[in-house]
């Protein structure tokens, strides 16, 4: 793994684990209800963010990498365009959080607002990551996300009598801080001198802006509205919302991997666009067959533990914990789609995106819309599976024409596909057949072992043989 990938890699299994465990942590001590109202809130919040980043923290990174030089009056240009748009998302996101239950709107929008306000916390961390800093830009993430769990956690355990408005207010207070850091650390450690960008830069930013703020709403937006319109139709919608939220959450915890090497990958890219494009496509293959082989194993331990995962750490009923291993068929499909999707925002194709992300969303939006009062969660979780498939599909044939072949060979994807779908049913029968408390462990144990076998046997040998020589050599 390149030193960039496992940096940024620490960064974002931080930022899971610390919203994995608020979520445990409310489940199990403050009820379903509640635990409805921080996940509708965190869904709302990245939507909201989504809507007050307008796709700047992306083209931050592209635009600060192609001119290094004009980091600071990008970074601050950038900033105070989306002050008065930030403004706006949160008023938004308390509206549909009075909507969505009016008794714990405070809860949900307060939950919300410190997504929103971390996002921002982005812009600063933006100009580190277009200069390949990668270990401030996971450090100041880290020790934000870190100062956050502390806090709400420790409200949530220590003082079980404060309400959780008060506790999600203090969480707010550590990411405002956290902003106000951020930008000194780009002042004090990165020596970049932030003024007003010129004329003709805010010109440009204004002319790449568009496909970039419509990326980053719609692409948000199709992952995340399941759980609002949950909240919002089903009955006793909070509960099955923090069910499916928390759900989604453990499937994003996992996807960490391929945002980490793809925004890793994401400046190199952006400068062989520029310098040397037919370098592009040998490191997207690279990157590709990493996380393909490695996405194929979350299926086939998901599938076979998923609801009793669900069911020990968030206290998800039975009737709903069924949603995790299903919707972990398409993490190998989303695995490429990150990389595709960067690939993609390097070579100025964002639009491409926003075609994708647009028709995701309608999917999404009739699936769940028709489909949650007669058929319940089945109906967001179908969405998801397509909504994921078709996003992949258009992202690779848009690469493709980009590109060319980056040598991803169709057999490879076959040969994951078995190996993860056979590792899940071997799963399945140790579960089965293992006695006592420890039949699910065991049963997901077994199945990673037996795709790993399989991929180091099969499509994975050429690599294991490659990184092995290296080992020897180095």
């Amino acid at each position: 793994m390149p030193r960039r990938t496992a940096i940024l890699l620490v960064g974002r299994v931080a930022s899971a684990g610390t919203t994995l465990l608020v979520l445990a942590v409310v489940g199990q001590l403050r009820g379903d209800a509640e635990l409805g109202a921080v996940a509708v809130g965190l869904a709302i919040g990245a939507i909201a963010a989504a809507l007050s980043d307008l796709g700047a923290i992306s083209l931050l990174v592209r635009e600060a990498a192609q001119r290094p030089d004009r980091a600071g009056p990008l970074l601050l240009g950038l900033a105070v365009f989306r002050l008065p748009v930030l403004i706006l998302a949160l008023l938004a996101a308390w509206g549909v959080a009075v909507a969505t239950d009016a008794r714990l709107a405070g809860t949900i929008s307060l939950v919300a607002a410190g997504i929103v306000l971390q996002s921002f916390a982005e812009l600063p961390r933006a100009v580190f990551m277009a200069r390949q800093r990668f270990t401030i830009s996971a450090a100041h993430f880290v020790i934000e996300n870190l100062a956050w769990l502390g806090v709400v956690a420790g409200l949530l355990v220590l003082r079980p009598d404060l309400s959780m408005t008060i506790v999600f207010a203090a969480g707010l207070a550590v990411v405002t801080l956290s902003i106000l850091a951020g930008f000194a650390l780009v002042v004090w450690v990165g020596r970049i001198a932030l003024s007003l960008p010129t004329a003709g830069e805010l010109r440009a930013l204004a002319t790449h802006a568009p496909p970039f703020a419509a990326f980053a709403v719609l692409g948000v937006a199709y992952t995340r509205v399941d759980t609002v319109i949950i909240g919002l139709v089903l009955p006793g919608g909070l509960a099955a919302a923090g069910s499916y939220f928390a759900a989604t959450r453990l499937i994003a915890a996992f996807e960490y991997v391929p945002e980490a090497a793809s925004r890793g990958a994401f400046p190199e890219i952006a400068r062989r666009f520029i310098q040397a494009p037919a370098e592009v496509a040998p490191l997207l293959g690279g990157v590709a067959r990493g996380l393909l082989l490695v996405g194929g194993a979350v299926p086939a331990a998901m599938l076979v533990s998923g609801d009793a995962l669900l069911q020990h750490l968030f206290g998800t009923p039975a009737a709903s914990a069924w949603v995790l291993g299903p919707l972990s068929i398409v993490v190998p499909i989303r695995y490429l789609g990150h990389l595709y999707g960067i690939a993609l925002t390097s070579a100025n194709s964002q639009g491409r995106r926003v075609a994708a992300s647009s028709i995701a969303l309608i999917v999404v939006l009739a699936v769940n819309v028709l489909g949650i009062p007669p058929f319940g969660l089945a109906a967001p979780v179908v969405s998801a599976l397509i909504a994921a498939t078709l996003v992949g599909s258009m992202y690779a044939i848009f690469v493709r024409r980009l590109f060319g072949s980056i040598g991803l060979n169709p057999r490879l994807l076959l040969a994951v596909a078995l190996a993860s779908g056979g590792s899940a049913v071997i799963g399945f029968v140790v579960r089965v057949a293992a006695p006592g408390p420890f039949d699910v462990v065991l049963g997901a144990l077994a199945a990673i072992a037996c795709y790993v076998g399989l991929i180091v046997i099969g499509p994975g040998r050429p690599m294991v043989v490659g990184l092995l020589g290296r080992a020897v050599r180095s």
